[in-house]
């Protein structure tokens, strides 16, 4: 429900908002710092595209297309939706895989499910350096795409009829995902100004049917980060629920001062977590489809199956 976008107005390039389609249709009021320009001009924009299933339905492509045609009639308006840099990427990465390509010819043939060992061996290696987590081979498997590992991650732990605790505003895929998998999308609100998760409204939101918590963080489209002391209160829901984690960590390089935190690094909870990683958000070569996930062994072998 909601599109968030960098919107400039004339004389003004460093506000940032979050529109949403109350706002969008005119009506709201304008949000609180917004200059007037700035609150017409992403107004006119949003109004342009249709967010509904009924237009889209009229229309050729998916909202996301629609947008981005739209929003090149607007000079002062640079596209987030999809989440790429404006600059070129790791040019370490781009020249390491030139290099691949070009010079080790057998990595463009099949390679194990799981990944190539060296690759799968580097992620371990990654984890433990960095960020001091031990992960065994069976533990992690890589995927094409972030994407790719949180649909093969709810399908490994949903069945027919299980709620999934879906944190709004969202990654736009989710619910699909969920609904893909037979389960059923029971939305939680993030409220501004923080989009901090509301704890009390977490716990009576779950029932018998309950299955999973489907956590982002950094999260996407808020930029919310998580504090410790909301991860360790997840983590006890979690275990005082008996529910899977599906954690979405794609952002986790993209934080300030460490402030990253891991539910699957709470006591008790890997053996109750999959978290999601991503390369094309590592080194922001975003046409890169290459992702990973760890959990427990029988988890990943699941994936790999799928």
């Amino acid at each position: 429900p909601w599109a968030t976008m960098r919107l400039f107005g004339r004389g003004d390039r460093t506000r940032m908002m979050a529109v949403s389609r109350q706002a969008a249709r005119g009506g709201g009021k304008r949000l609180h710092g917004v200059p007037e320009g700035m609150y017409r001009n992403s107004r006119s924009l949003l109004r342009s595209c249709s967010f509904s299933t009924s237009s889209t339905t009229k229309k050729k492509g998916s909202s996301w297309e629609q947008l981005m045609v739209i929003s090149r009639q607007y000079p002062d308006a640079v596209q987030l939706g999809q989440g790429y840099p404006d600059y070129e990427g790791s040019r370490v990465a781009r020249e390491a895989a030139a290099h691949a390509l070009l010079n080790e010819p057998m990595l463009n043939q099949y390679s194990a499910s799981a990944g190539l060992p060296r690759l799968v061996d580097a992620l371990i290696g990654y984890y433990q350096r960095l960020h001091g987590i031990e992960l065994k081979k069976g533990q992690i498997t890589t995927l094409t795409s972030g994407t790719e590992g949180l649909y093969t991650a709810i399908n490994s732990v949903v069945k027919e009829g299980d709620e999934v605790l879906v944190f709004q505003p969202c990654f736009p895929w989710y619910p699909t995902m969920v609904k893909m998998c037979g389960g059923k999308v029971i939305p939680l609100n993030l409220s501004p100004p923080s989009f901090a998760p509301e704890i009390e409204a977490i716990e009576k939101s779950i029932t018998k049917k309950t299955r999973v918590m489907l956590l982002n963080t950094p999260h996407n489209p808020t930029g919310h980060t998580y504090t410790e002391e909301e991860i360790k209160e997840l983590a006890r829901i979690a275990k005082k629920h008996d529910l899977w984690v599906i954690s979405d960590e794609v952002y986790e390089n993209v934080t300030w001062n460490d402030s990253h935190h891991r539910i699957s690094q709470q006591p008790g909870m890997f053996e109750r977590c999959i978290t999601i990683g991503s390369a094309s958000k590592l080194f922001s070569l975003t046409g890169w489809r290459l992702g990973w996930a760890t959990a427990p062994e029988a988890i990943i072998e699941k994936m790999n199956h799928l």
